[in-house]
């Protein structure tokens, strides 16, 4: 009876205290404004309340609801329609900081309605940007971009340069969160543009981290790192203390280049400057980097620390994404160390979070976690179906890193129940992907160095003029000088003509030297151009060089260390027919990389000029002859048929070796593009002291805007042959390289599923 008494006593007690705070709180909320202009009256006393409202700080969000509710009540008495607008407006704002989303739309849209009825197209800007970024914040998409488009036509209409700048910038930021970097670079680049010409440093400095943070997204890390010191260059003008967001993705940069030290020092910076800043975002986001960083280091039990400490700081902002990241990364340091209850508490609570949020990206990585331990523990036919809805889920949402991780996931599966033939199907999608994903991003981050270096040329160029102008500049203040001392010698006497035409001398031999300076300057620039071409084609050579090395080559050996590893690790399940199938795929891909290294031996040679021509008199009708009956069997296995129609004693001065190269990989390729059962045909005529010599094909055929990448190595086309086989585009450049060592020339015509014929112009023997 008595512990009764008691613990309704502490209720009581408990709902006392609590209602003293809240009268307390509202008491000081009131007496703060009460009092405020309360010797005026009217429309200004309204104004000078939402003015008031509107400079208040982020951390007074309820004095701002308080103040805007007061005026609204007045606006409204009195009638007044701007002042209701600014007061909903500031209600909407106080929800907003005090992170109800919800409640700060309907105010937001009040307030925007009754801009829309009166026509307030500056309202209708500032209460659309705003909708937008809530929109925004709330991963509602379509509808955050609807409301900044709206806004973006009145910043326009009003001609409100700042406005433009910020709705590019916040346009951006949407693109960046929906995962369309490219996108949300360029919407960047147009905010920065505007701010540049504003002279705004603050949000100067924002806008290049925001650039620097897509591109890291990208994986473009040296331009990222670019952006983000240049955005601290700016800051530093109106800040000691570099942002904590600043430096946490200096140091996510040097963590993905592998230099640790440098990481946890920019890591340990940002946590301090965050704490110095009072920045919840800065302290939140200093941990949760701390944890990656510690992951990576395998040192769990410090991962796991900084993660949960991490978590308050999310939590705080109400950042469900952060929060679900956090649950994810947990369950990952759980799972690596085989308390495997732990992970899969983490990894559900992960997956509910974003579920409820609508956090797709998020969602998928969470199930994608949870499928790991579903393999782990042996639930394979779960984790199967799993891993096939979970890839149309993120085939939908175009998660190309989700897709990498599932396909691996399915070959470690069906390794794990010894269905080697599905494993290694699965492996071989995993590669595919992997590589299209690399070549994407190895073909953005030459296109975004492109686009520096040409941006960086054109700054080069505007310098050059700024310095020609004032060369010219400082000649007519010259010339101007010289003709008052004219004037005002010739007042005193004649003594002084002696003296203007040593004058006038002494300008004819500046202009002299200047002239002379010109003539070299020009020289210059004439060899530098020159210099810059050969870099360019050297450059171009070392790309398509590296790019062979590092795409053609590894393609052939992880399929053959694949079909290898698959082979050696058999324990008697493979049938022969299985053993067949991999043997087959070894020998197909052994001969497709022995081709490939030849020619990329004979090219590279090419390229640095060890390979010269050593001509002499060839007879066409054998060599053509004894290639074809080599190539026959790769003819026959596609049925196809190939016609000679050369006359005997035709004599050619060549390189032979070079020939024979010539001749062969263009009956490869047209064997190759030519469809089964088909036919090819060489023939040669004289035409003067010319041979034209015809290799036709009757296959798929070449599109015409195709045609002159054939022979240009800067060019990524490459095509397939009828039957899946693969190239690299390096034979044609070699033909290429060949005949013009022998002074010949080489052309090509074509026509989609007609065929293409290659002609060769060649020196005749006289």
């Amino acid at each position: 009876m008595i512990y009764k008494f008691f613990s309704i006593f502490k209720s009581i007690t408990l709902i006392f205290i609590v209602s003293f705070i809240t009268v307390c709180n509202y008491a000081q909320t009131t007496t703060e404004h009460e009092n405020l202009f309360k010797n005026i009256s009217g429309n200004e006393r309204i104004d000078s309340l939402n003015k008031y409202a509107s400079n208040l700080t982020r951390s007074k969000p309820e004095l701002r609801k308080s103040i805007g509710k007061e005026s609204f009540e007045l606006a409204k008495k009195a009638n007044y329609n701007l002042g209701q607008i600014q007061s909903l407006f500031n209600i909407g704002a106080g929800f907003f900081h005090a992170l109800e989303r919800d409640s700060a739309l309907f105010y937001y849209k009040k307030s925007y309605n009754l801009s829309k009825a009166s026509k307030n197209e500056i309202w209708i800007m500032n209460l659309s940007m705003n909708l937008g970024q809530t929109y925004s914040d709330k991963y509602q998409f379509d509808s955050a971009t609807a409301y900044y488009n709206i806004s973006l036509e009145n910043a326009n209409k009003v001609k409100d340069t700042s406005a433009v700048g910020f709705v590019y910038n916040s346009i951006g930021v949407t693109l960046w969160k929906k995962g369309e970097f490219d996108k949300a670079i360029e919407f960047y680049k147009k905010s920065l543009n505007v701010l540049i010409k504003l002279a705004n440093d603050r949000r100067i400095a924002i806008s290049l981290n925001n650039i620097g943070a897509a591109y890291y997204q990208l994986g473009n890390y040296n331009i990222a790192l670019e952006y983000f010191i240049e955005s601290s260059k700016y800051r530093k003008k109106y800040s000691s203390l570099n942002s904590p967001v600043l430096l946490n993705s200096i140091g996510l940069i040097y963590l993905e280049l592998q230099d640790t030290a440098l990481a946890f020092n920019y890591f340990t910076e940002a946590l301090s400057n965050a704490k110095t800043l009072n920045s919840i975002l800065g302290q939140g986001y200093s941990y949760l980097n701390f944890g990656d960083y510690y992951f990576r280091q395998k040192k769990y039990s410090l991962a796991l620390e900084y993660l949960s400490r991490a978590k308050p700081f999310y939590a705080e902002l109400k950042d469900q994404n952060g929060i679900a990241k956090i649950l994810n990364r947990i369950g990952l340091v759980y799972l690596e160390t085989n308390q495997i209850q732990l992970a899969e508490k983490s990894f559900l609570a992960a997956y509910k979070k974003s579920k409820i949020n609508e956090l797709k990206q998020s969602e998928i990585e969470s199930f994608i976690n949870y499928i790991r331990i579903q393999i782990q523990r042996g639930e394979y036919d779960l984790a199967k179906v799993n891993l096939e809805n979970t890839y149309i889920k993120a085939e939908k949402q175009n998660l190309s890193d989700s897709k990498l991780q599932i396909l691996s996931l399915h070959s470690t599966l069906y390794e794990k129940i010894s269905n080697y033939k599905k494993a290694f199907y699965y492996r071989n999608l995993y590669e595919k992907l992997k590589e299209s994903l690399f070549n994407e991003k190895s073909l953005r981050i030459i296109t975004d160095l492109k686009e520096k270096y040409e941006a960086d040329k054109k700054e080069k160029e505007n310098i050059s003029l700024q310095y020609q102008n004032n060369i010219q500049k400082l000649e007519i203040e010259n010339q101007a000088r010289e003709k008052l001392y004219i004037i005002v010698v010739s007042i005193f006497s004649f003594f002084v003509i002696g003296y203007l035409i040593y004058l006038n001398t002494l300008r004819k031999r500046r202009n002299v030297g200047l002239l002379l300076a010109k003539k070299e300057v020009e020289i210059i620039n004439k060899k530098l151009n020159e210099t810059n071409k050969q870099l360019q084609n050297l450059n171009s050579t070392k790309d398509k060089f590296f790019s062979l090395i590092s795409h053609d080559l590894k393609n052939p050996f992880g399929t053959l260390l694949g079909a290898t590893q698959i082979l050696k690790n058999e324990d008697g399940d493979l049938t022969e027919e299985d053993k067949k199938e991999l043997i087959d795929i070894i020998a197909s891909d052994s001969e497709r990389l022995y081709a490939l290294l030849e020619n990329l031996l004979f090219w590279a040679n090419s390229q640095t000029g060890k390979l010269k021509a050593k001509k002499s008199e060839i007879e066409l009708y054998p060599i053509i002859n004894d290639i074809s009956n080599l190539l026959k069997s790769n003819a026959e296995n596609k049925e196809i048929k190939i016609m000679l129609n050369i006359p005997e004693n035709l004599m050619i001065n060549f390189d032979e070796f070079m020939f024979s190269t010539i001749i062969r990989n263009l009956i490869i390729n047209a064997i190759k593009f030519s469809f089964r059962k088909g036919k090819i045909t060489i023939e040669a005529t004289e035409n003067g002291n010319k041979i034209h010599l015809k290799i036709m094909d009757e296959g798929i055929g070449i599109e015409k805007e195709n045609l002159h990448k054939l022979f240009d190595e800067g060019s990524a086309f490459k095509q397939n042959g009828t039957e899946k086989e693969k190239g690299t585009g390096l034979g044609l450049i070699l033909c290429r390289d060949f005949m013009k060592e022998n002074d010949a020339t080489i052309n090509v015509e074509s026509e989609l599923t007609k065929g293409t014929t290659f002609e060769l112009i060649l020196p005749k023997v006289e």
